[in-house]
Parts: C-alpha cells; sequence; structure tokens
C-alpha cells in the first residue's frame, strides 16, 4: 500500500494507515509539509502546490526505504543471581566461594530489570520497534545459555540495512586470561547461573558473536550498564548498590583477540570506565523505581531528544545528567564512524516516528481507556493525548492522562469526542500533544538523630584531644578535602544508640560509652597502617528542630529521607575550634569529586545560632540548582535543530565537552547539523546561563540586564528558506574563565514564548511564592523551582527544549620548557 498527504482547512491531515510502512510514510510527508507550508503563511498558493506534489511522490519512496530496515532489540536485566543447586544435584550453594573458586554473587540488584522494560517500552513507543522484534530475558531466564541462544537467533534473523540494539544491566566482572595483554583480564557481563559455576561471557567472546552482525552490514549498537571493578569510598558514607562482581580466577587462556566491535563499525556506550563502578538510584525524576545510574539519565535524555540525534550529542547530555548526581561514574562512547550517527541506528529520514506514540488498549469504564504507556516513554498525569497525526487537529478526540501504573501502564479519560470513535483491534495509536512533567525534583537530605547535648560535647572534646597526638592517626576537618589517595577514610557517627566506626563506608566495629580515645584507638587498629578520621557530629535538638524541611513543613521542596543512599545531601556536623559547625555535604564527597560533580560537593559551614536559618536557605537554593541539572525536557520533534557550543576566542575551535582556563576568552554559538536543518525553522526565545561548581547562576546571554532584545533566532533566513548552520550569539555573550574552578554548566534553554531573562541567575534562593498566578504555565514550570514549597505541574505545549553542557573550568596548563 502506499502512502499520499493532503492539507485540508491549512491542517495537514495524514490518512490513517494499518501498515507501519504507510504510517512512516505519512509521517514523514506530515513532517515536510509541515516544515514548508505551516512556517510561513505568506508563502505562495504555487509553492504550496509544488511541495504538496513532491511530498506525494516521496509517499512510496519513503515507505519502500522504512520498509526496508527492521528495527531489532534483545534486552536483558537480571536482579536476582540464585543460588543454584550445583551441577548434578544436591544442596543450594551457601555463602561463600562457589565451583568457580570465587565469592558467590548474593546481593541483589534493584533496578536491572526495571532499566531493561523500560527500554522496551522506550524503544517500541518512541522510536517505532516493533514490540515482535523485541526479545527481553529477565532474571533466571538470562543463563548464558539462553543469552548466547538469543544472540545466535538475533544474528540469524537480521538482514543487511536493518538496526540492532543490545542492551545488558546486571553485574559485571573480569575473568583471568593469560592470554591478555598486558592487562591478564578480560571484562565480562555475568549471567544469572554464574552461581552454578558457569562461565562469564567475556567481552572476546561478544566480538565473536556479534561480529557476522557487522559483516552483513547491520547497524548494531550495544548499550552496557554494568562495571568491571570494585571502588574506594570516600567522604561521610552512603553505600549504593554496584553492578560489580568478584573476579573469576579461572584462567580463560585466549590469547586470540578478535577485532574489537566498535573498531568495525559497531557503537558501544557503556556505565563506566573501566576502574570505575556503576551505581544504581533509589529514584529517577519522578519515577519512584529503582534504576541503574547511567540507565537512569539515559532514558531521560533519549524520552526529549529527537530520534535522529547524533550518538555523541545524546553522550553528552548522558553525562551531564550523571555528573549531576556526584557519582564518580563516566559513561564511555566507541564506535568508528558511528558516533556522529543516531544512536540506535537510523537517520533523519529513517525508522523512527520522531514523535512518542501511545497505543490504546482497551476501555476502561466510561470515557476511560487504559494506555499501553508509562514512565518508561514519560508519561504523566494532566499529559494530553491526540490521535498520531492530528496534532491541531480541532475535532480530533482528545485523551488527559489520569493515573500512572508503572513503567508501561496508565489510564486516560476522554475530554474531547467520544471513546466509541477510538480504535482498539488493532489498538490506534496517539500522540502526546501536551506535555506534563514529573513532580518538581527538588532535594533530599539525610540528617543523623538529633542528641548532641553540652554535657557529651564536653566529653567528646577530651577525648578528639588525645588523638590529634596519635602518629598514626590523621585528623579530618572537612571530608570533602580528602586527596585521592590510598589512606583510608575513618567515620566516627552517632548510631544505634551509640557511637559506631565505619571504613570505606561498612562498619567495622561498636565502641562502647562513654566514648574514649582508647576505644577508638583500638577500633582504628583493625585497619593497619595509617588512617584518616572524620567524626560526623548530630545535630542538636535544638537545631533539629528549627530546621523547617520536609513533608508537611512551608519548605516541603526538600525532602528529609531516612536511608542515607536516598539522600543528595548529608546534613555533617564538625569540631573546630572547640565549637560545632554544620554543612550539607555530598555523600562519599572527597577533594576530586569537584572535577566530577555539577551539584556543589558541599555548602558553607555554619555555627549552630547562624545554622538554624541559613541551613534552609541553602538547602532550598541547593535544591533550585539540582532542579535546573536534571530538569527533562518534552519529546523533541526536532523542529528546532540547534544546539550550544562555547567558541574559544583564540583558536575558534568550537568545544562542547572537555576543558576551559583561566583568563580565556570565550564565546557561545548555536549550531544545527546540516541533515537535520530543515527550511523555515521557527523562531524561539534563546537563553543561555552558566552554574558553577557553588551553585551560582551567571546569565550569559541576553546580556544581564538587557530584557528579551535581539535573542529570537533565528532572526533571518536564506534566500533558499534554510536558516544559517552556525549563529553567533553576538558579542555581548562573550565571557572569560575566572575561579573558582571545577566542573561548570552551561544550560541551553528555547522556549516560543518569552520568559524573564533575571529569573535565570541568582546568588542564593529567590522564594516566589505567591507570585505564580501572574506567568503563563510555561513559565510556572521553568520558573516555579525557584519557590520553596511543591506547586501543582500544569500540562504544557512541547515547544520548548532544554539542554546542558558540563565542561571544566581549570588553571591554565604550565608551559614546559623543551
Amino acid at each position: 500500500m502506499g502512502a499520499g498527504c493532503s492539507v485540508r482547512r491549512r491542517h495537514l491531515y495524514v490518512a490513517p494507515l494499518a501498515v507501519k510502512r504507510g504510517r512512516a510514510a505519512a509521517a514523514a510527508c506530515r513532517r515536510l509539509v509541515r516544515a514548508i507550508v505551516g512556517r510561513d503563511r505568506r508563502r505562495p498558493p504555487g509553492l504550496v502546490r509544488v511541495v504538496l506534489a513532491s511530498a506525494v511522490l516521496l509517499g512510496p519512496s519513503v515507505s519502500r526505504d522504512v520498509a526496508a530496515q527492521t528495527r531489532r532489540a534483545l534486552l536483558i536485566g537480571i536482579n536476582h543471581y540464585e543460588r543454584f543447586a550445583p551441577p548434578g544435584g544436591g544442596m543450594p550453594l551457601q555463602v561463600g566461594v562457589g565451583p568457580s573458586g570465587r565469592e558467590l554473587i548474593t546481593d541483589s540488584l534493584d533496578g536491572a530489570v526495571n532499566d531493561a522494560e523500560a527500554m522496551r517500552d522506550l524503544l517500541r513507543d518512541r522510536f517505532n520497534f516493533d514490540a515482535d522484534h523485541i526479545r527481553l530475558l529477565e532474571d533466571t531466564a538470562a543463563t548464558r545459555e539462553h543469552i548466547i541462544s538469543a544472540i545466535g537467533q538475533l544474528v540469524a534473523e537480521a538482514q543487511p540495512g536493518d538496526a540492532v540494539v543490545f542492551y545488558y544491566a546486571g553485574h559485571g566482572s573480569q575473568r583471568v586470561n593469560s592470554g591478555s595483554k598486558p592487562t591478564r583480564y578480560d571484562q565480562t557481563i555475568v549471567p544469572a547461573d554464574a552461581n552454578t559455576g558457569v562461565f562469564d561471557i567475556r567481552n572476546k567472546e561478544l566480538a565473536r558473536l556479534f561480529g557476522p552482525l557487522v559483516q552483513k552490514g547491520v547497524t548494531l549498537t550495544l548499550i552496557f550498564d554494568s562495571c568491571h571493578s570494585g571502588a574506594i569510598t570516600r567522604g561521610p558514607q552512603a553505600r549504593y548498590n554496584e553492578r560489580w562482581a568478584a573476579i573469576d580466577p579461572r584462567d580463560a587462556a585466549d590469547s586470540v583477540t578478535p577485532p574489537a566491535l566498535e573498531d568495525r563499525g559497531a557503537l558501544v556506550l557503556s556505565a563506566a570506565q573501566d576502574y570505575e563502578t556503576a551505581a544504581e538510584t533509589p529514584r529517577d525524576n519522578g519515577d519512584t523505581l529503582s534504576h541503574g545510574l547511567f540507565t537512569s539519565a539515559l532514558l531521560s535524555v533519549l524520552r526529549s531528544a529527537t530520534p535522529s540525534e547524533p550518538a555523541t550529542r545524546i553522550y553528552q547530555q548522558v553525562k551531564a545528567m550523571m555528573q549531576s548526581t556526584g557519582q564518580k561514574q563516566e559513561p564511555v562512547l566507541a564506535g568508528k564512524g558511528r558516533v556522529q550517527q543516531p544512536l540506535l541506528g537510523g537517520g533523519a529520514g529513517g525508522a523512527a516516528l520522531g514523535v512518542t506514540t501511545v497505543a490504546v488498549l482497551r476501555p476502561n469504564g466510561p470515557g476511560r481507556v487504559d494506555l499501553q504507556s508509562g514512565l518508561a516513554v514519560g508519561l504523566r498525569v494532566g499529559a494530553e493525548l491526540v490521535p498520531f497525526g492530528h496534532r491541531g487537529d480541532s475535532a480530533a478526540v482528545r485523551l488527559r492522562v489520569t493515573e500512572v501504573r508503572g513503567l508501561s501502564e496508565s489510564v486516560a479519560m476522554v475530554i474531547r469526542g467520544s471513546a466509541d470513535s477510538i480504535r482498539y483491534r488493532p489498538p490506534e495509536l496517539f500522540e502526546i500533544d501536551k506535555w506534563a512533567p514529573g513532580p518538581a525534583a527538588g532535594l533530599r537530605v539525610w540528617m543523623p538523630a538529633a542528641g548532641l547535648e553540652q554535657s557529651a560535647l564536653a566529653q567528646l572534646t577530651t577525648a578528639f584531644a588525645e588523638l590529634r597526638t596519635a602518629g598514626n592517626i590523621e585528623w579530618v576537618e572537612d571530608p570533602t578535602d580528602v586527596p585521592p589517595d590510598s589512606i583510608p577514610l575513618a567515620v566516627l557517627q552517632r548510631g544505634g544508640g551509640g557511637w559506631t566506626l565505619g571504613i570505606a563506608g561498612r562498619v567495622v566495629t561498636t565502641l562502647p560509652q562513654p566514648l574514649t580515645a582508647r576505644a577508638i584507638r583500638s577500633g582504628l587498629r583493625q585497619r593497619p597502617g595509617k588512617v584518616r578520621l572524620f567524626v560526623l557530629l548530630p545535630p542538636s535538638t535544638q537545631l533539629a528542630t528549627h530546621l523547617e524541611l520536609g513533608r508537611g513543613s512551608r519548605n516541603d521542596l526538600v525532602e528529609v529521607v531516612t536511608d542515607r543512599r536516598a539522600a543528595d545531601y548529608l546534613l555533617v556536623g564538625r569540631l573546630r575550634g572547640g565549637h560545632v559547625e554544620y554543612a550539607w555535604v555530598r555523600p562519599n564527597a572527597s577533594r576530586d569529586m569537584a572535577s566530577s560533580s555539577t551539584l556543589p560537593i558541599r555548602g558553607e559551614w555554619w555555627a549552630e545560632e547562624q545554622g538554624r536559618d541559613s541551613l534552609v536557605d541553602e538547602a532550598l537554593r541547593l535544591a533550585k540548582v539540582r532542579s535546573w541539572l536534571t530538569m527533562e525536557g518534552p519529546p523533541a520533534s526536532g523542529e528546532y535543530p540547534y544546539h550550544l557550543a562555547l567558541r574559544d576566542l583564540a583558536t575558534g575551535k568550537l568545544i562542547t565537552e572537555g576543558s576551559v582556563y583561566d583568563s580565556s576568552w570565550y564565546g557561545l554559538v548555536l549550531r544545527a547539523d546540516s541533515a537535520q536543518l530543515g527550511p523555515w525553522v521557527a523562531p524561539r526565545w534563546v537563553y543561555v546561563f552558566g552554574i558553577d561548581r557553588h551553585g551560582k547562576s551567571v546569565l550569559l546571554f541576553p546580556a544581564s540586564g538587557a530584557g528579551n532584545v535581539f535573542n529570537r533566532l533565528p532572526r533571518q533566513q536564506g534566500a533558499n528558506g534554510f536558516g544559517s548552520a552556525i549563529m553567533q550569539l553576538g558579542k555581548d555573550s562573550l565571557f572569560y574563565i575566572t575561579p573558582p574552578f571545577g566542573l561548570d554548566t552551561y544550560v541551553l534553554l528555547t522556549s516560543a514564548e518569552p520568559l524573564p531573562p533575571e529569573a535565570l541567575e541568582w546568588d542564593g534562593v529567590m522564594r516566589e511564592a505567591g507570585v505564580r498566578g501572574g506567568r503563563g504555565a510555561l513559565e510556572d514550570l521553568l520558573l516555579g523551582n525557584s519557590a520553596a514549597t511543591r506547586g501543582p505541574t500544569p500540562s504544557v505545549p512541547a515547544n520548548w527544549s532544554i539542554e546542558r553542557l558540563s565542561i571544566l573550568s581549570a588553571p591554565k596548563p604550565v608551559r614546559r620548557g623543551p
């Protein structure tokens, strides 16, 4: 069946075709006509007729291209590594060393299955993967044999030109291989039956298994949310689930190294560097389910990115979002000739629809329907949907989401038209017309139980004075200033009615009362050699009473949690000069975190009298910063193709990652990929601001105090109707780098409606309670995170975008002589 398109009453109408090739062709026609006709009402009728004729002629061609490519995926998520019985029967394995000679995997993960299921939904609903071509292996189904068999089936079925995605979430590890030089280890993914003694699947095996796909000419993308090494924890500790299993000591003795897949045309995206851990996070912007830190960021970026977005730009956005967590985890992207192509295969005119589609499954009572999508594709309560291809059609039925039931299901009510007009067999596809954000990101803080009284403080002061003279103990006054070396950090803190001593995030002993220097030294001897010691003091009862934060307070944008693993900041007290001071500190913070975290690693130290108000204000300011660093934009359709880059004025080089240096001058540039730059781009209001490592924001464009002047871009378009591929954001956007040095975030905000630029610049918390009512829905959403309380989140048009660049500012490198 072919496909055509036509214009009716100046609204684009796409005939509802049942087959996918027709849908995609109609979508291509719709985008083409809307791009050329809908952008300029002054266009002459003759040109309109030419455009329509061209679009109709293109329909069958686009359909054939799409039909020639099948998009396939194999997704694996393993939370539980069961204690299987050893081969041959017998009793289940006990905690300890298994048949492989390595420590048994007994700690379950929380988010790996959620990750795989969310990827399935996103591939289906956003990237047009047919559900019949997505295979999901979860938990005990993901054995070594099943994984290898599934890969073999994928290789057998895939045809030249197909796009294939392999995704793995679970434990990673290493296996000894005397034939692998120079490391003598191979990296592995760990199957669910690893405890029985079966081998992990090594990277060399994966290269051999997937090699035939590359040889066929398949577009192959491999994504791994796992890691291959453990880590040393520093700072006030919070232990997270890590996707890492102990090394398999059995020698693979395999000296044959096949060519790396990324050198042969495949694209490989990994959650962490070889020497880092891959952590899980207890939340994802409004999603109460656990996810991998990496996958959480990837899902957020993919939900709002265009399907044709180059992999390198997806990587930069994922990296920026991960850096807002403060975890020492940096993703890795590799792929010869692929990094400038779409992450999941296909091109700007490929099989992906460019919109997020939602299937209507069944009626759910009068005027209500069940939808086959949920949190995985960014569907939230309040979002409004219309039949696919009918945005702007005032007669089309309209749905509003009233309930979201996890990753893959939600409920909507009909707010316009009749539910009887909806088709259920086959399920009718709807698309998001008005987007609803998740709950305000806010901030989660953890506070120790109050109980530091004056009598106990005097006792502690005496004990600590003796410890300061001990030769093997280095006293730490600021845990964020601990250098990244091999000396462990011990943390002494209140817990369970007494004092506990922890090293590298694990409690090593509980100390008897009353606390003495001798008892502390005895506990530290469990770790031979030199030890650093930090004492984390709890708040007094008076201070805890005055910290008005959390649910039920007027400052409920900051949530107080009982599990420190869920916290963005910990309330940390220290003893300095005989006085107690308090600060908000990132979990596991250390000196080198300043170069890997876009959130400030700590706030100011406050004496108790000052801290009663200052700690509350600072928590609200941090909540505001975090909201901007993690805010998720609406699904993009590619209508505004420009992205941010810095320009080094000395060299002319465009910068989207890496470092910028002290006293050097830089400018701001918007650039578009030529393949994505269509005719007659609708102008948007453009704003750029930078957030430094201390959480301060500086408006870079338009100039501070200038208002909305000359920042609606593009201002002019060429004679051929195409805008410029590069737009310099004026001389007023020039800036130079000064301290404080660290990881800075540059935020590009574009909107179809103007915003007050002065609201994007701040030193501290700006409370705007009572100002909400006079603004538009989009302005309420974007600027409402300056308030101290959680307000309602309105549904807004999807005609705005946000993206971030994380770039390290540093002192100028010292030039060495010849």
